[in-house]
């Protein structure tokens, strides 16, 4: 634990990540040798956000239970890593995402929210986030169409070697006692 002088160090400071505005939300998933495609969305909540019907009902069955059922089908394992957002429903046993989940046998794991560092996901979200180069009044339909485009060119090797990081950033979080690999 930090001492109240030591509040400005970047070794004692939590990662924060700033959400901006958004009209619509990404989805999609990568695992060793996979890229899923890219699901734009427009969440039912007040802001458009996600919430955990939507989750359950579009996310989990829409997207996450074909590629379960596509990776069990070629005895490839699956698992599937969650944040601990709360549209997850990660952490009560009896609501509907979570009975989904166990319905129809999809194993899964959660992350902490702010733990971007030990999220291989977050890794590819970053690459896609520094290749797009665009001004802040693009229109939605051309700043869809520009993430697309970036996406595509993402290759497998860059998505297997931000998994392959995975045991490095682990390392390094325990080194550092906890905190955060990425500054």
């Amino acid at each position: 634990m930090c001492e109240d002088k030591e509040r400005f160090c970047l070794d004692c400071m939590p990662e924060k990540h700033h959400r901006g505005k958004r009209e619509f939300f990404v989805w999609s998933c990568v695992a060793w040798n996979y890229k899923g495609p890219l699901v734009f969305y427009d969440g039912p909540g007040g802001t458009g956000a996600m919430t955990e019907e939507f989750y359950r009902d579009y996310i989990l069955r829409v997207c996450v239970e074909s590629r379960h059922r596509v990776f069990r089908g070629n005895n490839k394992p699956f698992l599937l890593q969650e944040e601990n957002d709360g549209v997850h429903r990660t952490r009560s046993f009896g609501d509907p995402a979570w009975r989904y989940k166990d319905e129809i046998g999809l194993p899964f794991y959660t992350n902490p929210p702010n733990s971007f560092d030990l999220n291989p996901t977050a890794g590819v979200w970053r690459l896609l986030k520094e290749r797009l180069k665009l001004p802040h009044d693009v229109p939605r339909e051309e700043l869809q169409w520009q993430i697309q485009v970036e996406w595509d060119k993402i290759t497998i090797e860059e998505i297997n070697k931000e998994i392959s990081s995975m045991q490095g950033r682990i390392d390094l979080c325990i080194e550092r006692g906890g905190l955060q690999t990425y500054t």
